[in-house]
């Protein structure tokens, strides 16, 4: 190779003219220390290089990422600041001077924490109907007849009320407080801003027990919710544009965005969207650390219980009872989405492209495994051989398989695919390529310092151990910029 030539830290192409990322040439920010603000995650070192072009497109991302700190430093100081005196309205309560948002926030602090004084709020309240949360009691009463008294009187003298009062004012008490089911969630309030009218659920004025089970409630709609969902199993509510039906009409709501594509739940971390509230606080695991969710039959553990679920369906259940069947090829699956992966591979569609070789893939997670073959880069080690593996996976195979170590399943690969030059039978496609090669005698492998060409790349490192004493995995890891993104 000519010592004139040097290779670009974010390209990797080759170069007559280019700098180092540590120079200051014209006196301003050097751009390693621009790498470092638009790629923190990475390891920008003082000896790696850099191609104008490349330059260039840094200057521009360089440009933008300022641009979007600027601007997020002005949402959170002069927007927040703004839209903070911009919408002074509130509400207040009469007893305790508790402050709210929105007016139903109020109506359900005074229900529940205010009960004796019910009779005083209708009445300093105009415009509301008195009977107006009582529609949904009158319904439930005729599918449900029950027992309990029409009117129970609640008394509380005047030291108690004042009692009361004092604890409210010296509590922490919140408007979220009241977030505590599906149907006061964040939804809401935005639909509440909107003007749009929903029906209050009325407060039973005593434990209502179910008439099926043991289990008593003092909400009516979580009343009416359990019946369906647990006993009668009656979905009364049906989409329009399917054959869908649910419980509520929250649920439908939730389902009709998914027909509409509305997703206005949006990560903060990642910036995925959702069609609900619930869906996001779910994800929004995903990005802790904490693995709570323990599998009792091995020994991983996870964030979701939804990834256990995965979990127990795919490694533990007999695969005999796995109900998603391929039409094609009748194969089995534990999920649905697994089989739709899985015909996305006879239809032939691929949209994930390596941006390396070209090479197109049917998933993200194959892509992301095959982005590694470019990469000599190891990070899982042994701690009894010291030998090193690219992926986890590999690891917990070879702990089990050398060591017998852990509860890793190895199962014994389907010798399926057949040789066409010959009547050789192999389990794994690169096996079989690597092969064929033998037969068309093309040695894609070239040596970095040297015009010989190899079968294999184990065939090439073995050969810049041995004639150039170079060991592989210490070469400059320019491929890890691209795979660390």
């Amino acid at each position: 190779m000519p010592e004139t030539l040097e290779i670009c830290c974010i390209c990797l192409d080759k170069c007559l003219f280019f700098q180092n990322i540590n120079e200051n040439v014209d006196g301003g920010v050097t751009s390693i220390e621009k790498l470092r603000l638009c790629f923190p995650n990475e390891d920008w070192k003082n000896t790696f290089n850099i191609c104008q072009d490349c330059s260039n497109k840094l200057e521009q991302a360089y440009d933008f990422v300022k641009l979007c700190l600027k601007g997020q430093h002005f949402r959170k100081t002069e927007l927040h600041t703004k839209e903070s005196k911009e919408d002074p309205t509130t509400f207040t309560c009469y007893e305790c001077n508790k402050s709210f948002k929105l007016k139903r926030t109020l109506g359900l602090h005074i229900t529940r924490i205010h009960t004796n004084l019910k009779n005083n709020l209708k009445a300093k309240t105009q415009g509301v109907p008195p009977n107006a949360n009582d529609d949904l009691s009158n319904e439930l009463k005729s599918e449900f007849p029950t027992n309990r008294p029409d009117n129970i009187k609640i008394e509380q003298n005047e030291s108690q009320n004042d009692v009361l009062k004092e604890e409210i004012k010296n509590s922490d008490f919140d408007s979220d407080d009241f977030d505590e089911f599906d149907n006061y969630s964040s939804e809401e309030d935005k639909e509440a801003k909107t003007g749009k009218k929903k029906k209050n659920c009325s407060k039973l004025k005593s434990p209502q027990k179910c008439q099926y089970c043991e289990q008593q409630f003092t909400r009516t709609d979580r009343y009416i919710h359990h019946i369906r969902s647990k006993h009668t199993f009656e979905k009364p509510f049906k989409c329009d544009l399917c054959d869908s039906k649910y419980y509520n009409q929250y649920n439908l709501n939730i389902h009709m965005r998914k027909h509409r594509n509305e997703k206005p739940f949006v990560c903060s971390i990642c910036g995925k969207c959702f069609t609900s509230s619930n869906d996001l606080w779910q994800h929004n695991k995903i990005h802790d650390e904490v693995r709570k969710y323990a599998c009792l039959e091995c020994d991983r553990k996870f964030k979701t219980h939804s990834n256990l679920r995965t979990h127990k369906l795919q490694m533990h259940q007999d695969p005999g009872m796995w109900k998603f069947i391929c039409n094609t090829c009748g194969k089995k699956f534990a999920l649905n989405n697994n089989l739709i992966k899985h015909m996305r591979r006879h239809e032939g569609i691929r949209d994930f492209l390596c941006h390396f070789c070209d090479k197109r893939f049917v998933e993200k997670a194959d892509l992301q495994s095959h982005l590694l073959s470019h990469s000599d880069e190891r990070h899982f080690k042994c701690d009894i051989c010291s030998k090193e593996y690219k992926k986890k996976e590999s690891l917990r195979r070879h702990m089990k398989i050398e060591h017998n170590i852990g509860n890793f399943v190895v199962k014994k690969p389907e010798k399926v695919l057949i040789c066409p030059m010959c009547p050789k039978v192999f389990a794994f496609k690169n096996k079989l390529q690597r092969h064929i090669l033998t037969h068309t005698g093309e040695k894609p492998y070239q040596c970095t310092y040297c015009e010989k060409r190899f079968r294999d790349n184990y065939d090439k490192n073995n050969h810049l151990r041995l004639v150039h004493n170079v060991e592989p995995k210490n070469m400059p890891p320019f491929e890890k910029i691209i795979l660390g993104i």
